[in-house]
């Protein structure tokens, strides 16, 4: 069993009790959403009257007239920074704000959701040596490995963590925003393709004539990186490859 150890600080400024063990709601949130959090705060401290009057009302509805009244009478201390807002009660705004912002706000939130998450999605990652003495056999292997790897052709994917969160996620609009996004992703990883083949082309002539003979070059695309390493073999290697030649 994991307990949250909490200890006693009286140099800390608002000297107080403070968790040392496990993350606090608003810690969590940050964790899931990043700075899409900050955006769904602001957007709720910004909401026109009447968005805010019915907002309020649909979160009463679903966490009681108590929950409700606290909210209208510390709306204001949340908009000048008086009163902080508490991680439940941030974990509530952020199921339920989206639904009351423009599509455009809606999709640059996930903009920021989904770019927050990115460094979490799992990409490829290789590493081929290329023998400068037949560098075409090493080069071949490059290219072969550089066209493979594309990223998985789906939605945008997001932890489960974060779709349990906000359930807007599963929304119409943003499941098209989601398929739009993965289609921009899609060609932004051909072009960084392109661009690559170009790179190694240049890193292939370079080594045909003469000019470099140990290098390390990094080719990374949206779907991940190729590590290429350029070596002079030693002088055993290269007798075991002509003797390999020779015995066809």
């Amino acid at each position: 069993m994991a307990y949250s150890r909490a200890t006693y600080r009286e140099d800390l400024p608002g000297r107080g009790w403070y968790h040392t063990g496990t993350p606090s709601k608003y810690a969590e949130l940050r964790t899931l959403f990043g700075p899409a959090l900050g955006k769904i705060k602001q957007s709720f401290l910004t909401l026109p009257d009447d968005s805010l009057h019915d907002l309020l009302n649909h979160y009463g509805a679903l966490h009681g007239p108590s929950a409700q009244k606290y909210a209208r009478a510390t709306f204001k201390k949340w908009r000048t920074g008086g009163t902080a807002v508490s991680g439940q009660t941030m974990e509530r705004l952020v199921a339920l704000v989206p639904a009351y912002l423009s599509p455009r706000q809606r999709i640059e939130i996930l903009e920021a959701v989904l770019k927050h998450n990115r460094r979490f999605l799992p990409v490829q990652h290789h590493t081929v040596r290329v023998n400068v003495k037949d560098p075409a056999a090493g080069f071949d292997e490059v290219r072969r490995v550089l066209s493979a790897m594309v990223p998985n052709h789906s939605l945008f994917p997001l932890p489960e963590k974060v779709m349990r969160a906000a359930q807007w996620l599963h929304g119409d609009d943003i499941t098209a925003a989601r398929a739009m996004l993965d289609e921009i992703r899609l060609v932004e990883n051909d072009i960084a393709r392109a661009k690559a083949e170009q790179d190694i082309e240049l890193l292939h002539n370079a080594i045909a004539s003469g000019k470099v003979n140990e290098a390390t070059h990094c080719i990374e695309i949206i779907a991940g990186r190729i590590d290429v390493i350029v070596y002079r073999p030693s002088a055993v290697e290269t007798l075991t490859r002509y003797v390999s030649k020779l015995l066809g």
